[in-house]
Order: structure tokens, then sequence, then C-alpha cells
């Protein structure tokens, strides 16, 4: 029996609270990595996550805001323990 994705890419995924989180409920999951580009937007997301470009902006609606964009990485390193240490951001 094959394992579960969260736990045949463990080594690969950078440990987060979330990612934490999913494995102590031992949640499913599969992580997904695109390069960051500035400005890319929910063009570029939407392509690399493979997801028509409409379902990142109804997360939007979903959240009652106009824009969401990438936290810098201090922020992110607050809320999530992750230290940023390259140009790959991941979903």
């Amino acid at each position: 029996m094959s394992k579960p994705a969260y736990q045949q890419a463990r080594q690969e995924v950078p440990v987060t609270q979330a990612v934490r989180v999913l494995r102590d409920k031992k949640i499913d999951f599969t992580p997904h990595f695109y390069t960051y580009e500035e400005r890319g937007g929910t063009k570029l997301s939407s392509e690399s996550l493979g997801v028509p470009e409409h379902n990142v902006i109804n997360l939007a609606r979903f959240f009652r805001v106009k824009t969401i964009s990438p936290c810098d990485p201090n922020t992110a390193n607050k809320h999530t323990g992750y230290i940023m240490t390259s140009a790959k951001r991941w979903m």
C-alpha cells in the first residue's frame, strides 16, 4: 500500500505551522510549488497550480477583499515560522 502524499514528500516540504497541523491530524495533502515572479498575480499562480484563474480570483471574493497578495518574508516568518531561503513559494 502506498504512503499518503504528505508522507511521501515529507523531506521536500518546508515545515510550517500549517504543515505541522495537517501532519498531526493525518490529513492527506499535496504541496504545490511555483517560482515567485514579481507582479505575476492570479495568472501566474493559477497557471502554476493548474487551476482556472477564476478560482484564484474567487478566493479574494471569499475573503471579501479586492486583492490578495503574498506577504513579505518577515510577516510570513512571524505567522508561520517558515524562513524563506529562495524564490520558491508554496501553496
